[in-house]
């Protein structure tokens, strides 16, 4: 069961801006429209698990840096 309170996009969104990238160029990167990951970071679309060991290398950080924030809670991803 999902836990609603996860937010598996702000933390996505805030490693991005900790690291002072830009949303365009991350998604340049990851081959994907600027809208898609918008929308990964506002929580309106899941991300595949498959893709986030890219996207964590492109953010320059490690997966479970995703989940420091929401130890215990479920995280929203697809298969």
């Amino acid at each position: 069961m999902e836990n609603a309170s996860y937010k598996l996009g702000s933390a996505i969104k805030r490693i991005r801006m900790e690291n002072g990238l830009k949303a365009k160029h991350v998604a340049k990167k990851l081959d994907i429209h600027p809208s898609t990951l918008s929308k990964y970071e506002s929580d309106q679309r899941s991300i595949n698990g498959d893709q986030l060991p890219k996207l964590a290398d492109v953010l320059g950080c490690k997966v479970a840096d995703f989940f420091e924030q929401n130890v215990g809670e479920t995280p929203k991803l697809t298969a």
